[in-house]
């Protein structure tokens, strides 16, 4: 991950280097151009002037040859050739001329020499005063330059005088026309030839041989303007010669036979104080980074490091630690701003922390009677809110479990009041079938020997006729019994269900605390673990109320069939009561029916035997109603008991 201060160097560095890379490019691009301009400005201003000095000079050359042609003229024909001599001698000595020579009008010298073909001789012979081209020596070793001038008209002698420069005063002219260090100037005749130049062999090869010449590289590289020279014009050139790029001038010089001058110039010599310039704008730019990245780097370290700070700061809080002091930026932007950000951010967490573990320690501590002293801000408010569902919900769900605690025990306490009040009459019941049932075989003793004692029949029939309605009446007190257990089973069936309902609502309510203390974490740990008992002893509740209910069900599916063996038995009974009565009528009757009879007492000792095995199961039913029952109200007492360790709001 780049951090920050990189981030903010970088972008830095990069502006930095752009905005000096573009001034840098402007600045060059811009001085280049102007550097160009002023060079070709200088070049051409130069070649100017330079032209106009050349053409003075020659000007000046031309008048000296001149007069020295008034100097001869003057002595009309009665020169010698002695003093001829001294004359031309005297004004070599005087002027750049090496000689000068006088030829008649035939083109003629003293010396034998003929000029008559040139061109410098007939236009000077013409009266125009003449310069020609580099020409070879006798020897063949050097150029010499010749100005013709025609002696005046009008005097005793006529003639030519021709005087030879040698070519080095131009070369040294050009020579001079140094504008860079390196750059010199060239003279060039009509035909585009150059015929003063510094290097000796080029005004060789153009003067021996200018077609040759302008094949070479010199040739080459004056054949872009020679078009102009021919025509007179004045421009300017750029040409590449012996791999250096050159600027070249050019004006046509008066007082020629069309001649020009080309002042040429080598742009890196032209250029050099460009160059100086641009390394120091690189030095400039160079220097202005170094400075620009060491405001980078205080800007970045000033802005990166209040972050670097917040940011280690929100990894701790991220770790969970709330205590580790805040250190506030004394800053005015946004890193002053961010840190007091963090700093409020992190007290009101301690803050709502506090208030949250407070609250949830007083419900650890099952103490319910408790606010929230705190005011919560902004998305906290909802955490308030809920803060204060949860002690409501909890305070209302444990005042309903004490509640219904309460009822369960007054609820155990009739349930088993009942049980016991049922289990006593189950035991009286099962008292009063033993005595039918040995009034039953009484009788059944009396029918056996009813065959015996007819006239005793009478006296024992009354007896049996007493026996048997006092066994009605108690069949009819077992029938109604049989009806108050059905009854009080159909009740305790109903307090069961109650006590189911209760469970379930107890076991709801012990799942919603658990879940809630689940969203309380650590801080509710102890308050899960009371859920865990309260809904444990809901389950053993329901669990008692199932057992008791499934009894129940037995005991009444028992006293059912108990009571319709008791209304066959009152059945019998009566049968037995109207038999009894009519037995004084039917005593004939009696050996007859005696063993009908005992076959009667037989099922009727069976059906007793029943009913004794019924009443015995509705006793230990009975019993174990109350044990239930029992069982039941100690839990309801611990139930209580636990609910009561809670401070509750009322």
């Amino acid at each position: 991950m780049h951090s920050i201060r990189s981030k903010i160097l970088v972008g830095g560095l990069a502006v930095i280097l752009f905005i000096g890379l573009a001034i840098g490019i402007t600045v060059g691009i811009i001085n280049y151009r102007v550097a160009i301009s002023d060079m070709e400005s200088i070049i051409t201003t130069s070649a100017t002037t330079y032209a106009k000095s050349v053409a003075n000079e020659i000007k000046l050359l031309k008048y000296e040859l001149e007069k020295v042609t008034s100097t001869v003229a003057g002595y009309g024909g009665n020169l010698s050739d002695t003093r001829l001599r001294e004359i031309f001698e005297k004004a070599s000595a005087n002027t750049e001329y090496k000689y000068f020579e006088l030829y008649d009008d035939l083109g003629n010298s003293s010396s034998g020499k003929n000029i008559a073909d040139t061109d410098y001789f007939q236009i000077a012979k013409s009266g125009v005063t003449f310069m020609s081209g580099p020409r070879l020596t006798e020897d063949g070793q050097a150029f010499e330059i010749f100005v013709a001038a025609r002696l005046p008209e009008g005097g005793r002698q006529s003639g030519v005088v021709v005087g030879a420069l040698d070519l080095n005063v131009f070369t040294r002219i050009a020579v001079s026309l140094n504008l860079s260090g390196s750059g010199y100037g060239y003279f060039l005749d009509k035909e585009g030839s150059i015929i003063v130049h510094p290097d000796y062999e080029i005004v060789r090869d153009f003067v021996t041989d200018p077609s040759a010449a302008r094949q070479s590289e010199a040739g080459k590289a004056v054949s872009g303007f020679v078009e102009d020279i021919r025509q007179g014009k004045s421009g300017s050139y750029t040409y590449e010669y012996k791999g250096q790029k050159r600027y070249v001038a050019y004006r046509p010089i008066d007082n020629t036979d069309g001649w020009s001058l080309a002042v040429m110039a080598i742009y890196d010599d032209m250029l050099k104080d460009f160059y100086s310039e641009m390394r120091a704008i690189i030095i400039i730019c160079a220097a202005m980074l170094l400075i620009g990245a060491a405001f980078c780097v205080a800007i970045a370290t000033g802005i990166s490091r209040p972050i670097v700070y917040v940011t280690e700061r929100l990894k701790l809080l991220a770790a969970g630690d709330l205590h580790t002091p805040v250190k506030v930026i004394r800053k005015k932007d946004e890193t002053g701003v961010l840190s007091a950000a963090l700093k409020t951010t992190i007290d009101r967490l301690n803050q709502y922390i506090n208030d949250i573990a407070l609250i949830l320690g007083s419900i650890a501590d099952k103490n319910l009677r408790i606010e929230s002293g705190s005011e919560y801000q902004g998305d906290f408010k909802p955490i308030r809110e809920s803060l204060d569902r949860i002690v409501d919900a909890l305070n209302m769900a444990l005042l309903q479990v004490r509640e219904s605690a309460q009822r369960v025990t007054a609820g155990s306490l009739q349930v088993d009041y009942n049980a016991q009040a049922l289990s006593q009459a189950t035991t009286e019941q099962a008292a009063t079938v033993e005595e039918l049932a040995a009034t039953i075989a009484t009788i059944s003793e009396q029918i056996k020997v009813s065959e015996e004692s007819a006239r005793t029949a009478d006296a024992l029939s009354s007896e049996a006729a007493e026996d048997v309605i006092k066994g009605n009446e108690y069949m009819q007190q077992l029938l109604r019994a049989m009806n108050d257990i059905t009854e009080s089973s159909q009740e305790i069936s109903k307090i069961n269900k109650v006590i189911e309902d209760i469970a379930f609502q107890t076991n709801i309510l012990a799942l919603n605390a658990a879940v809630e203390a689940a969203r309380a974490g650590e801080a509710g740990k102890g308050f899960a673990v009371v859920a865990d008992e309260v809904r444990n002893l809901a389950q053993k509740c329901a669990e008692a109320a199932m057992s008791t209910n499934a009894l129940i069900a037995s005991s009444l599916e028992t006293v059912r069939k108990g009571a319709e063996l008791t209304d066959e038995t009152a059945s019998a009974l009566t049968m037995i009561v109207e038999k009894v009565r009519h037995v004084e009528k039917l005593i004939d009757d009696i050996a007859f029916a005696a063993s009908e009879q005992t076959i009667a007492v037989e099922s009727i000792n069976e059906g007793m035997s029943q009913i004794a095995q019924v009443t015995q199961n509705n006793s230990a039913s009975a019993q174990e109603g109350a044990a239930a029952s029992e069982e039941l109200r100690e839990q309801a007492e611990v139930l209580k008991t636990i609910v009561e360790a809670f401070t509750l709001a009322e």
